[in-house]
């Protein structure tokens, strides 16, 4: 009869069993990790796409408006997404008309009544020389910056700072 001596063999399987937990767990944590990641990444991309379509919304807002913005007086107020926005005035605008014909407009848009996306919008009106017409033309530069989030409901701004924005 043939004996075989266990007492060498002893604590093998639970070593076996620790080197196969600390395979799996590590596979687990790489796989978590992987996964807080990707998720970072889907978030930043879906606040990215909502600051573009913020900015994209205010200056398609500033474009079909911008024959108030050439022939009313400081003050004026517009109509966007259903809010009535009132322009601030930076440089005194003198259109029509005027002499020098600069003036600079801009106003913060809400993307919603419950969304905290927002919109700084800025229109520079002034005359800039047409060589082909040899004259001065009114001309617009719009510059929109949207934001993921910054709308503050206190003071109906785009003022928000956060880490987030």
């Amino acid at each position: 009869m043939i004996k075989i001596n266990f007492k060498n063999n002893k604590g093998y399987t639970l070593l076996f069993a620790v080197i196969v937990s600390s395979i799996v767990l590590s596979v687990g944590i790489s796989i978590m990790n992987i996964s807080r990641k990707e998720f970072q990444l889907a978030v930043a991309s879906r606040d990215s796409v909502s600051a573009f379509y913020a900015a994209d919304t205010g200056f398609e807002c500033a474009l079909n408006q911008d024959n108030y913005f050439a022939t009313n007086t400081p003050g004026i107020s517009i109509t966007c997404l259903n809010q009535s926005i009132t322009m601030f005035v930076t440089f005194p605008n003198t259109f029509p008309g005027g002499n020098d014909g600069t003036g600079l407009f801009s106003f913060d848009l809400r993307m919603g009544a419950t969304s905290k996306a927002c919109a700084k919008v800025s229109v520079l009106k002034y005359y800039a020389l047409d060589t082909s017409l040899n004259s001065l033309v009114p001309t617009s530069r719009i510059e929109s910056k949207g934001y993921n989030v910054g709308w503050n409901t206190a003071n109906n701004t785009c003022s928000v700072n956060s880490p987030n924005r």
